[in-house]
């Protein structure tokens, strides 16, 4: 999440079922895999970070047709602007 002065204080916070008692604006909400902001996923009750299991484990993870076109180096990524 970015909290720049241009965002929402209710909508994205909302969204993720979560309170904003600081009244923070949330202006944008990433996913994906990218390396500066990688989502999260639990595995065995621990947290792992998606771009680090992509490059350990790219068949797996973004599938065999697609690693063998190299692009598992390409980072995976959406951003939600508010």
């Amino acid at each position: 999440m970015q909290h720049y002065v241009w965002g929402g204080t209710e909508f994205i916070p909302h969204w993720l079922g979560i309170e904003n008692t600081e009244q923070k604006p949330f202006a944008e909400y990433w996913m994906g895999a990218h390396p500066t902001a990688s989502s999260t996923i639990i595995i065995d009750n621990k947290e792992e970070h998606l771009f680090e299991l992509i490059k350990q484990q790219p068949d797996l993870f973004i599938g065999e047709k697609t690693n063998k076109k190299n692009l598992a180096n390409c980072p995976i990524f959406l951003k939600y602007l508010m």
